[in-house]
């Protein structure tokens, strides 16, 4: 996996090994960075140790328990909530963990459904009742690590986990410091939950953990949800299922004034809906759910997403966009927010409808809009056809562009986008009336499909370019099945697939050493993904 600093030195590179020609990338138009990080190192605490056996009081234990003692719940036992978390002086943590974790995978591996003979489980013991939430909202320094949550046989929770409430109205309300390490979170099997984890606070993560089973057939639900909070977070190395969005920040606008959520970092997880849940799919298990997208940010800056796995969406209550960037101001009450210094590197989207959206204001109250947002060295695989919904009401494009943003920069992706149908299928769609200055898009592998790059009342290609995209830099792209005729000079134009010099259409996507596209990229480079990230077909 690639660190930030690696990340971004990549792309300062390129920039300059380009710069003699033309300025591809400035600094200005770069994302800035997560500033602030969690530190999920396990380092096993120098104080006492509380054993809770079967039957025990783990309310009691929290209660007694002092920074820097662990607390051990029975492997296999059961410990029906709801435990709130206290407030304990200093800044050292309390552990809770299973006393079988020595048989659990070490830290810095995930969690497998497998394991769960060596946790024990913490319930949610009603609808509308966590397993875990915070006292007075300020508890802070616990580590959670080998636990099994779970709702009540039968009950749909609205919140399993809770960390803060979203309605706090001053920083020093947030919780902060809180980490769940290999845990499992997991829905109701027959009637789903609202939520797994609500972030509502500071120096919150969630690693190497499995959360599953957040749907609900009446209402859309988030395996994490941040609602507020001044972050850090971070998701690292997790399996995380939800029907509406995988993980969402926003969504709920924060009543702390000029607060975004910040220094969100999202490394090496893999976002999923299962199969079972497609209609399309043969394995389709008749339960209607209300799926909408992997990934969305409504209210958030500084956010690092990087080697992830993103697979399996269709239309449902949404379009069927597997990422979503939109600036949300959600009741109306939180004008200062913003989607802006996201950084979208080296993952894989895999069987998905539709690939991004991208929104500076998605419509409703007023926001302050969203700008630089880089999209860089992505495979996206599977993209359109009739298993992810195509041929429905909504066209399938990589990136739908709406409300306008400043600073947007797409380079070295490659796309497998097959639009089945012949009224489907673009790579870039505009509208929503305020274009999108300051546009980049270099040094792509795209399929054109029906329309190709296209606005309203304007024609395919440069015509739509120039209108919705002023001041563009379009260059070095190889889009397969256009015109030359149609999009500016300096780009590539092969009649299919084959033409690309791909190692094994349709099974391996890598660049050929013998492809005409290997040094043609503006950096001197291949044009595409890395043949590193190519290579994690799911």
């Amino acid at each position: 996996m690639k660190t930030l600093f690696t990340t971004l030195l990549f792309a300062m590179t390129c920039c300059i090994g380009f710069s003699k020609s033309v300025a591809i990338l400035r600094v200005g138009y770069l994302p800035r960075s997560p500033q602030l990080s969690v530190d999920t190192t396990y380092s096993t605490p120098a104080g006492s140790t509380i054993v809770v056996g079967n039957g025990g009081d783990f309310a009691a234990a929290l209660s007694s328990a002092s920074p820097g003692d662990i607390i051990t719940l029975n492997a296999g036992s059961t410990y029906t909530g709801t435990f709130t978390l206290p407030v304990k002086s200093g800044s050292t943590y309390i552990y809770v963990i299973s006393s079988a974790l020595a048989s659990l995978p070490a830290a810095g591996t995930r969690i497998a459904l497998s394991d769960v003979s060596n946790m024990p489980t913490i319930i949610g013991p009603s609808p509308s009742e966590p397993a875990i939430n915070t006292a007075g909202n300020v508890a802070h320094h616990f580590r959670f690590a080998g636990i099994r949550f779970t709702s009540e046989s039968g009950e749909s929770n609205n919140g399993l986990i809770r960390l803060g409430t979203g309605s706090e109205t001053a920083t020093n309300q947030l919780p902060h410091h809180i980490i769940f390490d290999r845990c499992i979170i997991k829905g109701d099997t027959t009637t789903g939950g609202l939520r797994g984890v609500l972030f509502a606070g500071n120096y919150l993560a969630v690693v190497d953990s499995y959360v599953y089973d957040w749907w609900r057939t009446d209402t859309q639900c988030q395996g994490i949800v941040g609602w507020t909070g001044e972050g850090p977070w971070k998701l690292d190395n997790n399996y995380i299922e939800a029907d509406a969005e995988n993980f969402m920040a926003g969504g709920s606008s924060p009543a702390i004034n000029n607060l975004v959520p910040s220094d969100i970092t999202v490394t090496g997880n893999l976002f999923s809906k299962p199969v079972a849940w497609n209609p399309s799919d043969p394995s389709y298990d008749s339960v209607s759910r209300n799926v909408a997208n992997l990934f969305e940010l409504k209210n958030a800056r500084r956010v690092y997403i990087d080697s992830n796995i993103f697979q399996h969406n269709w239309p449902s209550v949404q379009a069927g966009r597997a990422i979503v960037f939109t600036t949300k101001d959600q009741e109306g009450t939180a004008p200062w927010t913003v989607v802006e210094d996201v950084t979208f590197t080296n993952n894989v989207i895999d069987g998905v409808h539709s690939g991004f959206s991208i929104s500076g204001n998605d419509g409703g109250y007023p926001s302050s809009g969203g700008q630089r947002i880089l999209i860089a060295n992505n495979f996206i695989h599977d993209l359109g056809g009739a298993l992810w919904g195509e041929g429905g009401a909504t066209p399938s494009t990589v990136f739908n562009m709406s409300g306008g943003m400043r600073y947007v920069t797409i380079r070295h992706n490659t796309i497998i986008h097959t639009a089945d149908f012949p009224a489907d299928g673009s790579f870039i769609t505009a509208s929503g009336g305020e274009t999108y200055d300051d546009f980049r898009f270099t040094d792509n592998i795209v399929e054109h499909n029906t329309y190709g790059i296209k606005g309203p009342g304007y024609g395919v290609g440069q015509a739509s370019l120039d209108a919705w995209f002023p001041s563009a830099i379009f260059l070095k792209n190889v889009i397969v099945g256009g015109s030359s005729g149609s999009y500016p000079v300096n780009n590539y134009f092969p009649a299919n697939l084959a033409a690309v010099g791909f190692e094994n259409v349709p099974n391996d996507y890598r660049l050929d050493a013998a492809s005409p596209y290997v040094e043609a990229a503006t950096d001197g480079g291949y044009i595409g993904a890395p043949n590193s990230v190519i290579g994690e077909l799911p």
